[in-house]
Parts: C-alpha cells; sequence; structure tokens
C-alpha cells in the first residue's frame, strides 16, 4: 500500500520531530511512521503491569514450570540445560518500573528518538541492505521504509545490541518475569516457552539467545 502525501501528519515543528531540509517524500514517510510506532508503543506502556509478590521461590517455579513447556514441545533435557542453575535477574523489576515511556514526558520521549541524526542514520543503513529491504516489501507487501522506522526505533539500526548494559541473555530475564509478574502471565509464558523453542532449534543457547530484558531479539526487536 503506497502512503499519499495527503495522508500523511502535518509536520511538527522544530528539527527535533520533524528534520528541516528533509526533501525526500520517502525520508519524511520514515519520520512520520516513527512518530506514529512511537506513539503506539506509548499507548501499549501504559497498561504494563507492575509486579506482584512472587507465590513461590524461584527454584520451584523453574521445577514445576518444565512440565508446561514440555506439553508445549520442549524437549525435557533442552528446558533442563538451559534452566539448570539459573537465578533471578535481579535487575529487571527496577527495569520494569522505570521505563522512559512512564518517566518522560510523551513529546520529549518522542523528540529523542525522531531527529534528523537517526534519519541520516537510516539512510546510509538502508543504503547499504537496500537489495534485502526490496527483497523483503515485494515477499511480504511491507513498504521497506517502514521497516527501516522500526529498525530505527527498536535498534537505531543495530548500534544497541552490542550494548551489554541493554543486551542481556533473555531466558534469565523472561523466567524472571514469569515467576514475579502476574498482570501479564499467558503472554509472559508464551514468551519465555517461545525462548526455549528457539534454543531447541539451535545452535542458540541460553548465554548466546540474548536481547532485552522484555525478550525482544534482533534488529527489529
Amino acid at each position: 500500500m503506497t502512503t499519499s502525501p495527503r495522508s500523511l501528519p502535518m509536520p511538527m515543528t522544530g528539527n527535533a520531530i520533524w528534520p528541516q531540509g528533509t526533501t525526500s517524500l520517502r525520508w519524511s514517510v520514515e519520520g512520520a511512521m516513527m512518530i506514529r510506532l512511537v506513539a503506539a508503543g506509548l499507548l501499549l506502556a501504559l497498561a504494563t503491569p507492575a509486579f506482584a509478590q512472587p507465590v513461590e521461590s524461584f527454584s520451584s517455579f523453574i521445577r514445576n514450570f518444565e512440565a508446561k513447556a514440555v506439553a508445549a514441545g520442549v524437549d525435557p533435557d533442552v528446558y533442563r540445560q538451559a534452566t539448570d542453575g539459573l537465578t533471578p535477574d535481579p535487575n529487571v523489576p527496577e527495569l520494569v518500573s522505570s521505563q522512559p515511556e512512564f518517566t518522560t514526558p510523551m513529546w520529549d520521549y518522542i523528540a529523542t528518538r525522531v531527529n534528523s541524526k537517526r534519519i541520516s542514520r537510516g539512510q546510509a543503513a538502508m543504503g547499504g541492505q537496500q537489495a534485502l529491504f526490496d527483497a523483503a516489501g515485494k515477499a511480504y507487501g511491507v513498504d521497506p521504509y517502514i521497516l527501516g522506522a522500526i529498525w530505527g526505533l527498536e535498534t537505531d539500526y543495530g548500534a544497541v545490541l552490542g550494548n551489554s548494559k541493554l543486551i542481556r541473555p533473555i531466558v534469565r530475564s523472561l523466567a524472571t518475569l514469569v515467576h514475579q509478574r502476574r498482570g501479564r502471565l499467558k503472554e509472559d509464558e508464551a514468551d519465555f516457552i517461545g525462548a526455549l523453542q528457539l534454543i531447541q532449534l539451535g545452535p542458540l543457547n541460553r548465554d548466546t539467545l540474548v536481547g532485552s530484558w522484555a525478550g525482544a531479539i534482533g534488529h527489529l526487536q
């Protein structure tokens, strides 16, 4: 589906939201998509529940959860290898409660993520992978520049993937979420089981399957 200029939101004033000197409609579209994606993410984040007091010890949870994982297709040996000696991530509760979406005014949050520098980096990053983006667009019917906007917002075109403060083994983080957070139990359990299934497919293990504390992985999370 092609986005027409008439369907785009009116540009905000200031370089932080709508970079001046953006002559390409495609890159104007990317800027608009970034704003829409951030706004949607903010609305979803407002529904994120807080942690509740765990009803069982972490070791008991790991032991008892095996039956549920096996019922979902995880091999028992894979489960035990992935969870043997696992401890909860002590940083996850604080990360859940201190997300920028909760602590930063919306337009300030958007301004730090949609700016001329990020769009310039996106032009360079997509230019180096144009054939890949074009192929994905043709195969799945998604505008390559929408994918580029998501890429920039999620991992700053892959830059954050090398940040050890942000990227961590997700099996530990997801197990912590399932154990302690009750408001999204089904979603957290599905993510935890999904991570175990990825390990089962190989060649990743619990130390090399890394991502955000919430379990997001890869360049587009």
